[in-house]
């Protein structure tokens, strides 16, 4: 497994609100290009982390499983992990194209070419769009699983 951390552009605070980005555009597109394709295209997720907000060192350790607010899902608990791993190791031995229904297959097929992804970009998206499924407690993977899996892609678009 690998974890990687990259900061918005050259400053880091792109997109921040406590202060002004100083890169150009220029900058910003240098910036996103030392990664290349090849190294981006075996990233399964990608994920904006905000700047932090509250206070660190007096929050309860224990930060415990609480539902997010504004219609998110629950934040899964532990049985609900232990179940979705199950599941996947079910699938392993499967195709998981197979496992997609007709919406999720066509949706995956016309967001290929626009977004630019390979047939390795498209295989880990339906490998992430099976654990979202796998998280829900799904049957198949549907059109649902396959957009939230292209939103944990969709920085791989902006290099």
């Amino acid at each position: 497994q690998l974890v990687a951390a990259m900061n918005p552009c050259r400053c880091g605070f792109l997109g921040s609100q406590t202060r002004a980005c100083s890169c150009n555009a220029g900058e910003i597109n240098r910036h996103r290009t030392r990664l290349s394709g090849p190294l981006l295209d075996r990233i399964d997720l990608f994920l904006e982390v905000g700047s932090w907000e509250g206070d660190f060192l007096t929050r309860s350790a224990d930060i415990g499983l609480k539902e997010a607010g504004d219609g998110w899902r629950q934040v899964p608990c532990q049985a609900d992990l232990i179940r979705a791993r199950a599941r996947l190791r079910q699938w392993r031995d499967q195709d998981l194209r197979g496992l997609l229904t007709r919406e999720a297959a066509q949706f995956l097929d016309g967001a290929r070419e626009p977004l630019g992804l390979s047939l390795r970009g498209m295989e880990r998206c339906v490998a992430v769009a099976a654990t979202v499924a796998a998280l829900d407690g799904a049957a198949a993977i549907t059109d649902d699983h396959a957009r939230e899996a292209l939103e944990f892609r969709r920085e791989v678009s902006l290099v």
